[in-house]
């Protein structure tokens, strides 16, 4: 089974992956950008791509093997050090013109057979090196990826092309799928409400969607939020809610009592309870939240055995 293969792209340069070094990406980017990475940080070498564009799209993608990855605690920019397997002999445009839009970022992730497809397509024959990377490289178990396991409805909330209304429509169900009850309100009334409230069983959300991948909370956001919470809270007094933002990313840490919550994440968390079936268990949620942690890859393989 094919392992999933990361996804490099700049337009800094036309040699840029032609040479070992270790890429940084600054700015808004942010290493939660791929899923799973704690998991594969661990599991180096990984197959990847290196990819071109802008002014220098028409230079051809290079095949790499990622040797090691981390990320900067504070800015939380992610560094891949690689090296270049050997450049291919199609230009970059033609490969990014034929990827699923939520693998156009500066930095991604695509499922190894689904990208051996799409290289085929385009008349590629990638290295025997790279596709032992793919096929039993480190890069995850032996089984489908977790996005495999993810339609591509939930898939696209990483669509910079989706519209702010649908991103609000995708989040509700798929908190619905995960297994809250969800009032939606946001888009559809008209006043000042938050997205919609997610609860399960004596406790839940009260969440602002933020159609971004570098979301950071105007102090005018966290007012609203936290007013919202506090009409829901009158409304629900039986249940525990919590504030949260929900986004495709986040430029900045969350402040105290708000909840960060990456779509990614939640993406895992369906995954989880489809893997899990009937024995899953959104209690340790209410955990993870009373003890104000992050969701992220270590904390749901921590809790949901994923």
């Amino acid at each position: 089974m094919a392992k999933d293969v990361i996804l490099l792209t700049t337009h800094w340069k036309d040699d840029y992956w032609h040479k070992p070094k270790e890429a940084k990406y600054t700015g808004n980017v942010r290493y939660t950008e791929i899923g799973n990475w704690d998991y594969l940080a661990q599991n180096c070498p990984l197959a990847a791509l290196g990819i071109y564009y802008r002014k220098i799209e028409t230079t051809p993608f290079v095949y790499l093997r990622i040797q090691g990855m981390r990320y900067d605690p504070v800015t939380q920019n992610p560094f891949f050090r690689f090296v270049a397997i050997r450049p291919s002999s199609t230009p970059s445009a033609s490969l990014r013109a034929e990827l699923p839009r939520h693998c156009q970022g500066l930095i991604g992730m695509i499922a190894g057979d689904q990208l051996v497809q799409i290289l085929k397509a385009i008349g590629e024959e990638p290295p025997h090196e790279w596709l032992e990377l793919v096929g039993s490289g480190g890069a995850g178990p032996s089984q489908p990826t977790w996005r495999s396991w993810v339609g591509e409805y939930f898939l696209s909330l990483e669509d910079p092309k989706l519209g702010d209304a649908e991103f609000e429509d995708r989040i509700a169900a798929l908190l619905r799928a995960i297994g809250f009850r969800v009032e939606q309100k946001g888009h559809t009334l008209a006043g000042p409400y938050a997205d919609g409230i997610a609860i399960h069983d004596d406790f839940g959300l009260v969440y602002d969607c933020k159609n971004r991948r570098n979301y950071a909370p105007l102090q005018e956001d966290i007012r609203a939020l936290r007013q919202y919470l506090a009409d829901e809270q009158v409304l629900k007094p039986k249940v525990k809610l919590y504030a949260a933002f929900i986004a495709v990313g986040f430029a900045s840490s969350a402040p105290a009592n708000i909840f960060h919550v990456n779509t990614s994440h939640l993406l895992r968390l369906l995954v989880a309870r489809l893997k899990v079936g009937g024995d899953f268990n959104l209690r340790p949620l209410k955990l993870i939240l009373e003890r104000n942690l992050s969701l992220d890859d270590s904390v749901i393989g921590q809790y949901w055995r994923v």
